[in-house]
């Protein structure tokens, strides 16, 4: 069976304890010389030489390679020998040290550096797509809220029947409570009115005075009995039509 595809391995694996613990296998061995291979051109000096080490390459020398894979000189001599015979890599001898070029090192690493590039493309345009639809959902979502009616719940109120300045008093009332000033509120406070037998103004005056966020019309029976507030039978002619409207 053939196997495919390939895994990422760091190079910091090169410094770890697990990896240089006991001798070499071949295996590790030629996993290190790819880890050791360059990924860009350098340069170092040794003995006043200079050492050009190209993409791909590694500069290492038997005695090097022998005490880093806790082999003998022959035996790193013999594997590198081999690995040539099988073209996997080609030698440089200097009188100082020696480079060891990865055959297809570029072809391998170019390979996978276009899977990068495609996966990366692709995870971008990805990340664009869904940026574009959520930008899209949003600014539809703004619209729809733009677009949607604001309930004004003073001017409702002042429409009602309520006298502006006791409507103005009776917020400031609810702001303290920190009372929401919504329709649902308002239809509530109308129903309550529409059961009681007060004038709406006598019913905000109220409010105001007990500090009422809210209202109900059985509160209105407590006040009575105790003879704070008398009862008006008669409510006036313009909350009555107000509250047919509302009917």
């Amino acid at each position: 069976m053939i196997m495919e595809g390939w895994i990422k391995l760091h190079r910091q694996l090169l410094d770890s304890d697990l990896w240089k613990s006991e001798p070499f296998t071949r295996g590790q061995a030629w996993v290190d010389l790819l880890l050791l291979a360059n990924h860009q051109e350098s340069f170092f000096y040794k003995r006043g030489v200079k050492i050009i080490v190209k993409r791909g390459q590694l500069a290492r020398s038997e005695v090097e390679l022998s005490d880093r894979w806790k082999w003998s000189r022959t035996k790193v001599r013999k594997f590198l020998n081999d690995l040539k015979k099988e073209q996997q890599i080609e030698q440089q001898k200097t009188n100082v040290t020696q480079v060891v070029s990865i055959v297809n090192y570029e072809l391998f690493q170019k390979k996978e550096q276009q899977i990068e590039q495609q996966k990366d493309s692709k995870s971008t345009a990805e990340v664009q797509q869904k940026n574009t639809y959520k930008n899209e959902k949003n600014e539809k979502n703004e619209n729809i809220i733009k677009n949607k009616p604001v309930f004004n719940f003073r001017k409702n109120l002042i429409d009602f029947g309520c006298k502006e300045n006791l409507v103005e008093d009776w917020l400031k009332v609810r702001k303290t409570k920190k009372a929401t000033n919504s329709k649902t509120a308002f239809d509530l406070f109308t129903s309550e009115v529409k059961k009681s037998n007060k004038g709406l103004d006598d019913i905000l005056k109220i409010c105001i005075e007990k500090d009422w966020k809210g209202f109900k019309s059985e509160w209105l029976v407590n006040t009575s009995q105790n003879g704070q507030h008398k009862p008006i039978t008669e409510m006036n002619q313009k909350v009555i039509e107000k509250m047919q409207q509302w009917d």
